[in-house]
């Protein structure tokens, strides 16, 4: 495992563990901070090639719901909020 390898799973764990600690907590700052640390991580070791074991399971089992469906904006909302100024 290179170097680069090994900082990224340690600082996976890292972050991994502080956030079961805040959730164990109700810290839910915390596990946000945490969260979007863990987001940052994936990125970097999916931009340099680097898979980190259980990083995939840990942000998909926080992830959003998305069954939700977001209307589509067509425009007119914001064209008759314009109009109406």
């Amino acid at each position: 495992m290179s170097e680069f390898a090994s900082e990224m799973t340690d600082r996976v764990h890292a972050a991994s563990t502080s956030m079961a600690h805040a959730e164990a907590e109700g810290d839910d700052y915390l596990v946000d901070v945490r969260l979007g640390e863990l987001e940052s991580l994936a990125r970097s070791a999916a931009d340099h090639g680097v898979e980190v074991p259980g990083l995939a399971e840990t942000l998909a089992a926080h992830a959003p719901p998305q069954d939700i469906e977001l209307p589509e904006d067509d425009g007119a909302s914001c064209d008759a909020q314009r109009d109406s100024a």
